[in-house]
C-alpha cells in the first residue's frame, strides 16, 4: 500500500530512451521552451499548470508563453493538455519522449497507474488536500484489495477518489461497486472528471444506480485542485 504522497521519492523509469538527442534545430523559441520544461522537470514533481511553469522558468509576457510553447508542439517535446475547471479549461503540458532526450534527462516513475492526465490529477488533488489538513494516499490499497485513485484521511473522515480521464463512463460504475464493497467504507466517494460534459453524464449514469451508502459526487478535476505560487 502507498502512503502519502511525500513519503516516497518517485524510482528511475524503466522507459529506454534513444542514446542520441532528436535533431532538432535551437532557436530563440526552443531555448524559452527547453527553459520551461527543464524547470518542469526539476521541480518536486512535473505536475505543473502551464502558468506555473512560466512562472518557475520566469519567462514573462504572453506573448513570449505562447511563441515558447508553439515551438515545443511544433518540435514534439510537449503534448498539450486541459482541465475543466467551472466555466474555463486550464492548460497544461506533458513532456514527451523527445523532450527528455533533447535536455538529456530521464523520466521517472510516479505512484499514480494511468496516462499523464490521470497522473496529474493524482498528484495535485492530492496535494490540495493535504495542504488543507488531509493525509493523501495515492493508489490506496481497500480492504477487498482494490487500489483506490485517492484515499484522503482527516480525523474520523475517509474520503476516496477515483480520476476519470477517458471514455467508456461506464468502467466507473464498475469502481463504484467495488468502492462501496469493503470493511473500511468512505463517508464520501468523488468521481474527478478531466472534461465538462463528462459530468452530466456521469452523474445520470450514477443516478439509474438507485440508493447508495454514502454521499457520491462528481466533480471537475480542475475544481479539485489549486493553482500555486511556485517559490
Amino acid at each position: 500500500m502507498y502512503g502519502s504522497i511525500n513519503e516516497t521519492e518517485p524510482e528511475e523509469t524503466k522507459t529506454d530512451l534513444k542514446e542520441s538527442p532528436p535533431n532538432v534545430k535551437m532557436n530563440k523559441r526552443l531555448e524559452n521552451a527547453c527553459k520551461l520544461i527543464r524547470a518542469q522537470i526539476h521541480h518536486k514533481h512535473p505536475f505543473l499548470f502551464r502558468q506555473e511553469s512560466s512562472q518557475l522558468a520566469s519567462i514573462k509576457g504572453g506573448a513570449t508563453l505562447t511563441q515558447a510553447e508553439s515551438e515545443a508542439v511544433k518540435q514534439g517535446i510537449i503534448k498539450k493538455h486541459s482541465l475543466s475547471k467551472a466555466k474555463t479549461d486550464i492548460g497544461l503540458w506533458e513532456i514527451t519522449e523527445i523532450g527528455y532526450q533533447l535536455l538529456n534527462e530521464t523520466p521517472k516513475h510516479w505512484k499514480s497507474k494511468g496516462g499523464y492526465l490521470h497522473k496529474f490529477c493524482a498528484y495535485r488533488i492530492a496535494e490540495n488536500f493535504e495542504d488543507l489538513g488531509y493525509k493523501a494516499s495515492i493508489e490506496y490499497q481497500h480492504s477487498n484489495g482494490k487500489l483506490i485513485d485517492i484515499c484522503l484521511k482527516k480525523e474520523n473522515e475517509i474520503i476516496f477518489v477515483e480520476i476519470c480521464a477517458s471514455y467508456p463512463l461506464e468502467k466507473e460504475l464498475v469502481n463504484l461497486k467495488k468502492n462501496l464493497d469493503g470493511t473500511n467504507q468512505p463517508d464520501k466517494l468523488i468521481f474527478s472528471v478531466t472534461k465538462r460534459k463528462m459530468k452530466k453524464e456521469l452523474e445520470e449514469l450514477i443516478a439509474s444506480v438507485g440508493q447508495l451508502p454514502c454521499q457520491v459526487e462528481v466533480v471537475l478535476a480542475g475544481n479539485l485542485t489549486k493553482m500555486k505560487e511556485i517559490i
